[in-house]
């Protein structure tokens, strides 16, 4: 029960900014390299207007819970694959 807390909080960041940023990353590449922090924010700051999480990718949600839960194996459990 003590690790399911943090599997939990592994999963849902790594499902919401792999959503995120595969959306950019996928559909609108030229957002990605030109303002980052459009990404990450919901908000414009000049000027400040809330534009909300607006692009989501189902498939880069998927590749963000794969590497969380790499990082999660890697901190959380005993070294049961790749040799680390």
């Amino acid at each position: 029960m003590d690790k399911l807390d943090p599997l939990f909080m592994y999963t849902v960041i790594g499902c919401l900014a792999g959503a995120r940023i595969g959306h950019y990353l996928f559909y609108e590449t030229e957002v990605l390299f030109n303002d980052p922090l459009h990404v990450l924010l919901p908000f414009s700051l000049d000027p400040f207007e809330w534009t909300g999480f607006a692009g989501m990718a189902s498939h880069g949600a998927a590749l963000g819970i794969i590497i969380a839960m790499f990082f999660y194996s890697r901190k959380h459990l005993k070294n049961i694959c790749f040799g680390y």
